[in-house]
């Protein structure tokens, strides 16, 4: 029994992890040319205190 749902964690993480390095690489870049996402990363830099 456990030895089944370590294998279908693994297996979903599995999946977990090729839908996120598809979703980066085809989302990823045109997310970034957003002027939303700009905004965010240029309003997050500003008020990060280094």
């Amino acid at each position: 029994q456990e030895q089944t749902i370590k294998m279908h964690i693994r297996q979903f993480n599995w999946q977990l992890q090729i839908r996120m390095s598809h979703f980066y690489q085809d989302e990823f870049e045109d997310y970034w040319a957003t002027d939303e996402w700009q905004d965010i990363y240029n309003t997050k830099m500003t008020t990060v205190s280094w």
